[in-house]
């Protein structure tokens, strides 16, 4: 599993694409399939257009129910506990 922070989820088709030519180039395998939530970051023109293309399958979890994306949601809870622990160590507001 792989993160990415961004500063606006428009960022996302630009790093998604990168991210599946550094797959390609660093592991010498096609990305297969992809799973994500139903956010409009992923569907949208740019990002369908791209996976279809290059026959990936965007495997999209259905609305509102977190359990289908289990191990992506664990991780955005951990990675959120951390920031706030560091910004309350910091003195910075949440």
């Amino acid at each position: 599993m792989w993160t990415f922070p961004l500063r606006q989820k428009s960022e996302t088709a630009a790093i998604l694409l990168n991210f599946v030519a550094y797959v390609r180039t660093q592991f010498s395998h096609p990305l297969v399939a992809m799973q994500a939530d139903n956010g409009t970051e992923f569907i949208n023109s740019t990002v369908t257009t791209f996976f279809s293309s290059n026959g990936i399958r965007l495997r999209l979890s259905c609305p509102y129910i977190s359990t289908q994306n289990g191990k992506a949601e664990r991780a955005i809870h951990t990675i959120n506990d951390v920031v706030r622990s560091l910004m309350f160590q910091s003195s910075m507001p949440p």
